[in-house]
């Protein structure tokens, strides 16, 4: 059991490795991109749907919205970007997104500061 998760934990971080690879090619539709940049932010971020320190339902929300997001944004590529994107994760292996994490705390901030503007305005 632990042997297959660690293996789905592989697979998820090459997947989205993948997507750090297919985000950097231009002919790449810049929703997908924006969707690509949400699930990155999402995964590395400590902000939740449902928080953690709740057992069990805390953690469901990580088992499920970060694989269907990788599923759907996966689908959504189209197959010489996403073939393009693989050969270059052969090539060059695993990320660590280190491009990313610009946008992934713009997003981040982005979503508390719109938040905080929301409590504000209801407030008020």
């Amino acid at each position: 059991m632990l042997e297959r998760m660690k293996r789905i934990a592989r697979r998820m971080k090459q997947q989205l490795s993948v997507l750090s690879y297919a985000i950097e090619h231009p002919r790449l539709p810049r929703h997908i991109k924006w969707g690509i940049i949400a699930l990155i932010a999402y995964t590395v971020s400590p902000i939740d749907l449902i928080p953690d320190f709740l057992p069990v339902i805390g953690l469901l929300d990580d088992l499920l919205l970060v694989p269907l997001g990788i599923y759907f944004i996966i689908r959504s590529i189209p197959k010489e970007i996403l073939t393009q994107a693989q050969r270059r994760l052969e090539q060059r292996g695993t990320r660590s997104f280190p491009l990313l994490r610009g946008y992934g705390l713009a997003f981040v901030l982005g979503c508390w500061g719109i938040g905080i503007g929301l409590v504000i305005w209801w407030i008020v």
